[in-house]
């Protein structure tokens, strides 16, 4: 059995910064010695009782410290962040944990950071999340120049490249074609799930998901029960982490991602 930890991270909101950063840094350290597989960690830049605006800063600091943990990030918020930006940073990490690194992406679920960037709208949200990982993959997958058009971002980069000098390439990750990429939805019917299907057809598809989903949904029906379980669960495996909290057909799931790195 693989062991993950998710830490949004959550904290009494009158607790100083400095003190919170140490908490988690040690909880993550623990889980390293205890074995632990994976570390999920959250991004809100508005709430002190949640407070990691920068999830890849936060475990950079951990990757010559640890052997066993694979990072991930749960999520970075695509609608608040320039494509180019992530697709750079992601890439270095990528580098720096030598392939210890899962990308987990998403519309975010805090409002006050909504209103922060500006992205209150929620089919917008979906909508940028789509786009951006779109130019995530693009940039990744080839070399400039690069002119990329969307509704909200435009990247280009054509004329000042100066390829003796490396001088107009972007960073590529370290695991080819890219880190595996998780989607967080709140249900399949979700505004993001819409775009993630219409994108990367199949992705979402429930057959699919039932069939990777039931060795983990089989150990898990004896815990939470049949009626629990639904058939929206979990799954995760080497290179396809995708997991389904909630439940049933009526109710909706508390976080879901799917693997949309090999689309189809």
């Amino acid at each position: 059995m693989r062991l993950g930890i998710f830490m949004m991270p959550v904290h009494p909101p009158a607790r100083s910064f400095t003190e919170t950063l140490a908490e988690d840094e040690a909880k993550a350290l623990y889980a390293d010695q205890l074995g632990f597989d994976e570390m999920w960690l959250g991004e809100h830049f508005s709430a002190a009782s949640e407070p990691i605006p920068s999830p890849l800063m936060f475990m950079a600091g951990l990757v010559p410290r640890t052997k066993n943990l694979r990072f991930g990030t749960a999520v970075i918020c695509l609608p608040n962040h320039d494509p180019v930006k992530i697709a750079a940073e992601v890439a270095q990490f990528d580098h720096m944990s030598r392939g210890r690194f899962m990308l987990g992406i998403g519309t975010g679920g805090l409002l006050s950071d909504f209103e922060l960037f500006g992205n209150a709208d929620r089919g917008v949200r979906a909508r940028k999340v789509m786009e951006s990982i779109g130019m995530i993959q693009r940039i990744w997958s080839q070399d400039p120049p690069y002119d990329l058009a969307g509704e909200f971002w435009s990247v280009r980069l054509k004329d000042a490249i100066i390829p003796e000098l490396g001088i107009g390439t972007m960073p590529k990750p370290f695991q080819h074609p890219g880190p595996p990429i998780s989607m967080s939805v709140s249900n399949r019917d979700s505004p993001t799930a819409r775009g993630v299907a219409a994108q990367f057809p199949g992705a979402l598809e429930p057959e699919g998901l039932r069939r990777r989903c039931r060795p983990r949904r089989q150990r898990f029906t004896g815990i939470l029960g049949e009626e629990r379980c639904g058939d929206l669960f979990a799954v995760s495996g080497e290179g396809e982490i995708m997991t389904i909290r909630g439940a049933n057909r009526d109710e909706p799931a508390e976080i879901g991602e799917h693997d949309i790195r090999r689309p189809g």
